[in-house]
């Protein structure tokens, strides 16, 4: 296979061909199944990549690149791969995919308190793109670290990482079965402030709630069944004078991670 249009210093950093076994990886990373199986993930497109590279270099295992296009800046130090534009369509998990793809190993979550103000819980939020929404919120926020419940959509599926445009490499995700389970190791860890439960009604007024990040923990619930309950929990509402049901979860975790940098600025 003949590059075209690369400068010949970048041309010998790239395999001539895409192995049977890399492009069969790939394509099982489109499912969550795949992701568990192999602990990779697809990272697509120009931006996402650059996030990826610039948080978690030492992550990749290589990149794919479409023939005949520009390696972009960054990409010195990863083993790319170039092939033709009909297989590098076959290989993405998008309808329009651009021109570059990285493998990465999925990141081992944290051990120890986690270094953030307060602690943002998600249970059971099922859509990736809700999930990668909320993940670029709380990035773009300055939070470093999230926790997911156990239900949840894979914060490393092709989707989520799209929708977030990489923002979860460079945050600490950890995981737990319950949000019960949850909520005892960050007490364990130190968080003692109340454990705050997003809901469309009937809580205390999101701008009112004066301890609302207070070294505490704020849960956001699913698309489908909400937050699940919480013995001690307040409940938190986003007031509403348009007389509108409810927000997605994506639009609340938002509205509440940008009034928490409010507060701060």
């Amino acid at each position: 296979m003949r590059i075209k249009h690369l400068p010949i210093i970048q041309q010998t950093r790239i395999m001539e061909t895409l192995t049977k076994g890399r492009a069969k990886l790939i394509r099982s990373l489109a499912s969550r199944r795949g992701v568990k199986k192999t602990g990779m993930c697809l990272c697509e497109g120009d931006r996402a990549c650059r996030e990826l590279l610039a948080a978690a270099p030492d992550l990749v295992e290589f990149g794919v690149l479409r023939e005949g296009a520009a390696i972009p800046s960054g990409f010195d130090e990863v083993e790319l791969v170039a092939t033709s534009p009909k297989e590098f369509e076959s290989l993405s998990a998008t309808v329009t995919p651009q021109d570059v793809m990285l493998v990465a190993r999925v990141p081992e979550p944290g051990t120890g308190k986690p270094d953030a103000p307060f602690a943002l819980v998600l249970d059971k939020i099922s859509d990736p793109g809700n999930m990668g929404t909320i993940l670029r919120s709380a990035r773009a926020a300055g939070l470093k670290a999230v926790y997911i419940i156990s239900g949840s959509t894979d914060p490393f599926g092709c989707k989520a990482i799209r929708s977030a445009v990489g923002a979860q490499f460079a945050m600490d995700i950890r995981y737990s079965a319950t949000l019960a389970d949850a909520e005892r190791e960050l007490r364990g860890f130190g968080f003692s402030g109340l454990a705050w439960r997003a809901v469309p009604k009937d809580g205390a007024a999101l701008f009112d709630a004066e301890q609302l990040f207070d070294n505490s923990i704020i849960v956001i619930g699913g698309e489908t069944s909400g937050v699940e309950e919480l013995e001690g929990a307040e409940n938190l509402t986003i007031p509403m004078p348009g007389g509108f049901e409810s927000l997605n979860a994506a639009q609340a975790a938002t509205v509440i991670l940008f009034e928490f940098v409010r507060r701060i600025d």
